[in-house]
């Protein structure tokens, strides 16, 4: 059992923070239902729940805008208590050189440690606008880097450039309850050389599109006793192309699926993506009856929206189908074939 504010959820694509604003309602139930006041909630949910990331500048101040307007709808005095919620858009700085860094007049604990470490966030960051949230960190200590800030009064360009990779490189090491997100979608013809490098040397088993990589990625991100959750195409489910990422699903556990096929999104009239949308633990759990909505033959969003209720209402519909993950791997390429009969497995 833990406090409400120790539970962190994270989008490391947030675009606009739609994700991001709906989740916040979700804790302010959560915190009401605690007793809590609202304009309590209001602050603790900005400071300590809620955490994005996007490489779009734009998308970024957006997210910021919408979640301090959230907060001023239960808390009308949030804006001048200096609030910042942990939106970040990922550092896009040129190389920072390590003499530059050596002219800081940060007063660190542990001076040699916080040298290394900050020379090792701006060599990746270097590639921040290319790889965005798929940079990871291990082995920094940002207790240490945020003591030498905090003591600081200067201000100049590269104190700021320091201050911002070190809150957004705490984001990419630490690890969330929940992760979700709508990833990018980008086949690998797309990728420019220095994002194409980098995914065929850390994610092998799913180069061949940012969706994919994103699925690894959020999952590294996610502790293990939590929960992740996306929407994305369902190629990953059937392609051969995927298939050393289902075998490391696999070894994961899939809670639910809402399979959607086309045409999900009402705005988009004539879309014709395939996609699904899933919750995974990263632990594997033996035998469970995972829950999965199949609305592929339902022909538009309203129609799936309907079939959607009748389904949570009533578990009996024939377009819900209950499975244990473990049969998959019985199939040849372990496609996600939760349909599938026993006769048949």
């Amino acid at each position: 059992v833990f406090a409400l504010q120790e539970l962190k959820l994270i989008d490391p694509s947030m675009g606009s923070g739609h994700i991001l604003v709906y989740a916040f309602d979700v804790f302010m139930q959560l915190y009401e239902a605690e007793g809590e006041m609202p304009r309590t909630a209001a602050e603790l949910i900005l400071e300590k729940n809620l955490f994005g990331l996007d490489i779009d500048k734009r998308a970024f101040q957006l997210s910021y805008f919408a979640m301090m307007m959230k907060g001023r709808q239960y808390n009308r005095r949030i804006l001048n208590k200096n609030i910042h919620p942990n939106v970040y858009v990922i550092p896009a700085q040129p190389d920072i050189t390590e003499a530059e860094l050596q002219l800081l007049n940060f007063d660190f604990p542990n001076t040699g440690k916080a040298q290394e470490d900050l020379l090792a966030l701006a060599k990746v960051f270097s590639h921040g606008s290319d790889l965005g949230s798929l940079i990871e960190f291990s082995g920094i200590d940002f207790e240490n880097l945020k003591t030498g800030l905090q003591a600081e009064n200067n201000v100049s360009f590269l104190d700021q450039a320091v201050s911002e990779m070190v809150q957004v490189g705490e984001l990419l090491q630490q690890k969330y309850h929940i992760g979700i997100t709508n990833p990018p979608y980008m086949g690998s013809s797309g990728m420019n050389e220095t994002l194409s490098n980098f995914v065929k040397k850390s994610y092998p088993d799913s180069k061949s599109d940012m969706f994919g990589i994103f699925i690894e990625r959020l999952q590294k991100m996610t502790d293990s006793s939590g929960y992740y959750a996306m929407i994305t195409q369902h190629a990953w489910m059937f392609l051969s192309s995927f298939e050393k990422l289902r075998k490391k699903l696999n070894q994961q556990t899939i809670i639910n699926m809402i399979h959607l096929g086309t045409r999900a999104f009402e705005e988009i009239g004539g879309e014709v993506v395939q996609t699904t949308a899933f919750v995974m633990s990263p632990a594997q759990r033996k035998r469970f009856p995972g829950k999965y909505l199949r609305l592929v033959d339902f022909a538009n969003h309203e129609l799936k929206e309907e079939k959607t209720l009748e389904a949570i209402a009533s578990d009996s519909v024939d377009y819900l189908y209950t499975t244990v993950q473990d049969n998959f791997a019985k199939i040849p390429g372990s496609p996600i074939s939760y349909w599938v009969s026993e006769n048949l497995i």
